[in-house]
């Protein structure tokens, strides 16, 4: 009698794992969204503050000037990284211009982080007090993706 058990539970076994496998692979893991930047972050911030068409028009002027002269900055910093690193070339280290390129690098990280400041309290400016309320949901995913805190926001998808 127990031989014959043995194929019947062999055959259910393996059509239980075979559907498991099957609802594995038909179910594959949820794709994050990737981290909004550039255009696709002005869009995000426009719809959850939901902003007017007047509104919209005029923090879309006002990120893409602040997109522009943030790239300025970075465009800078990196000149000065790049001219940093370049004195592990010397033989002798000028310790004097090493200080003033990391000084020129400080000033430059105050600036973008100023800026950036002084960006969202021009779009605070711009609400009224019901988009106010969705205000600081928008600083706390903002502040993530300026750190760029890991866990918060998920990781693009890998193809």
């Amino acid at each position: 009698m127990n031989t014959k058990i043995y194929p019947i539970a062999l055959i259910i076994m393996v059509l239980i794992n075979g559907l498991l496998l099957f609802k594995l692979l038909e179910h594959s893991p949820p794709k994050h969204m990737p981290r909004p930047e550039g255009p696709m972050l002005m869009e995000h911030i426009s719809k959850k503050l939901k902003l007017n068409n007047n509104q919209e028009e005029k923090y879309f002027k006002l990120a893409k000037n602040h997109g522009a002269a943030f790239a300025e900055l970075e465009q800078q910093e990196q000149k000065l990284i790049h001219t940093y690193f370049n004195f592990l070339n010397d033989d002798v280290p000028n310790l004097e211009d090493q200080k003033l390129v990391l000084d020129q690098l400080k000033t430059i990280e105050t600036r973008k982080i100023q800026m950036t400041y002084a960006h969202f309290e021009q779009l605070k400016l711009m609400c009224s007090d019901a988009q106010l309320i969705h205000f600081v949901g928008i600083m706390k995913e903002i502040i993530n993706v300026l750190t760029k805190k890991s866990g918060e926001i998920p990781p693009p998808p890998r193809d």
